[in-house]
């Protein structure tokens, strides 16, 4: 753009379009020195230059978001496919950018098949980069929108991402903007969560968190406007301008509207906030407007429609209770609302499973009983731990124990041992009782010897 270019904008012409000639526009440094690097091959009939981040030589540019640029590159070292993120923020600011260089640092020390995986951070012309897992498939957002998946099938989805953010909790690091957009669905069907700990690091605006240096005013640079997929929704927009806060509002804890520093429970927050979301169509807090909807968050005041009321108890009285305007209201831990949310729904899915196998087990004994000799039916509860607790099995584990290489394997071995074979034996014993209460003793009838056999099926599945 030239130099002159009018400081006012030109009126609309006749069809409403503002004339954009006095808009001067700043491409990334990496996209135009692609740009040149093309322009001369073409010019001069030669290879184009490869434009390289470290080792890594880049593809293309994937997308860009409040945090950073995002490009495809390539790992001629290794030979993969990778995506790097380039984040924003210079050397004008010593400070944050050895805070950001720490933060990327702790999450490549990260390893959990729900988290996207980190291959090496570094810095680029006084920016910070990080190289990660290149993931081939769509936002967690993009995946909802098809009306097709079922309950189940987002509660699987959401547990995966769940799991991510507990292991990231338990390693020292808080996401501080989970949402549905930085999750990722992989074509082979992984949820992983991005961008952990970074949206602090990276954070250029005035928001500031306890224990941030004081910020020079000339550094309150606004971020690039996030590409969000439900354009028009004001809810989702980024407030990062100087003063505003750190996040995405539609998701925010209430202490972050407050601008108190973001712990682990305000990830569990926003994972709430997310989840409600996914399985209502609405989210559990309205607002017009980003202060609107604070001042509903601060309250602790839920949408009362259809749809909310319509999510069965065992899945909203966890999920309010994640919603807690105050902390320790919530669960202490991510793991804690996962069990309250999902353990229920895998107990109720095993004691059916069990009871259904148990039941089968006792009617073929029943039928069993008129064809073998009673005392060699109720001998039967040993071949039973055959598989579940049995010498194969106690020397797998222990090895499992002894390969850890704690001096005190042997001992935890001893220990665990001792307490599992003792329960079963009892189990062992309880069988056999059962079984001669009924065809020996004849103590009990039929179905309260199938009812024992159920019960005791259950015990035998707790063990396995």
């Amino acid at each position: 753009m030239s130099s002159d270019a009018p400081s006012t904008p030109h009126p609309p012409d006749q069809a409403g379009a503002v004339d954009l000639r006095h808009v001067r526009f700043k491409m990334p440094e990496i996209d135009a020195e692609q740009l040149r690097n093309a322009v001369s091959s073409r010019l001069f009939g030669v290879a184009a230059e490869p434009v390289k981040i470290g080792r890594f030589t880049v593809l293309r540019r994937i997308g860009a978001g409040g945090m950073g640029v995002v490009y495809s590159a390539y790992d001629n070292q290794l030979d993969r496919k990778v995506a790097i993120k380039l984040l924003h923020g210079t050397q004008k600011n010593e400070d944050r950018q050895a805070r950001l260089l720490r933060e990327a640092q702790a999450l490549a020390r990260l390893s959990h098949p729900n988290v996207v995986q980190v291959y090496e951070v570094g810095t680029f012309r006084g920016q910070v980069f990080v190289a990660m897992e290149f993931v081939h498939g769509t936002t967690l957002r993009q995946y909802l929108e098809n009306d097709s998946h079922t309950r189940p099938d987002i509660l699987h989805k959401f547990l995966q991402a769940g799991r991510g953010l507990a292991a990231a909790h338990a390693a020292g690091l808080v996401h501080r903007d989970f949402k549905p957009d930085n999750v990722l669905v992989s074509e082979d069907g992984r949820t992983l969560v991005v961008d952990f700990g970074l949206a602090r690091a990276s954070d250029t605006s005035g928001g500031r968190e306890q224990g941030d240096p004081q910020r020079d005013p000339a550094e309150a640079t606004p971020l690039a406007a996030q590409e969000d997929p439900l354009a028009g929704d004001s809810l989702n927009c980024h407030l990062t301008r100087t003063g505003a806060l750190l996040g995405t509002p539609a998701y925010m804890a209430p202490e972050q509207h407050r601008g108190a520093p973001a712990d682990a429970r305000s990830d569990q927050f926003s994972f709430c906030v997310a989840l409600w979301e996914a399985l209502c169509g609405e989210r559990p807090f309205e607002g017009a407007n980003a202060l609107e909807l604070a001042v509903r968050v601060n309250s602790g005041t839920t949408r009362s429609s259809s749809r909310s009321r319509a999510l069965p108890a065992r899945i909203r009285r966890p999920l309010l209770k994640g919603l807690g305007v105050e902390r320790d209201q919530r669960y202490p831990d991510m793991e804690m609302l996962l069990t309250a949310l999902f353990r229920r729904q895998d107990r109720r899915r095993l004691a059916w499973i069990s009871a259904t196998v148990s039941s089968l087990v006792a009617l073929g004994l029943l039928g069993w009983m008129w064809t073998r000799p009673a005392l060699d039916v109720c001998n039967s509860g040993a071949h039973k731990l055959v598989g579940v607790w049995d010498q194969r099995v106690q020397g797998a584990l222990r090895d499992v124990f002894l390969a850890t290489g704690a001096p005190f394997a042997q001992d935890a071995w001893a220990t665990t041992a001792t307490t599992l074979g003792a329960y079963a034996q009892r189990w062992e014993e309880m069988h056999g009782d059962a079984c001669e209460a009924a065809m020996l003793r004849s103590e009990q009838s039929p179905e309260l010897f199938g009812r024992r056999m159920v019960c005791l099926g259950q015990r035998l599945t707790a063990l396995e």
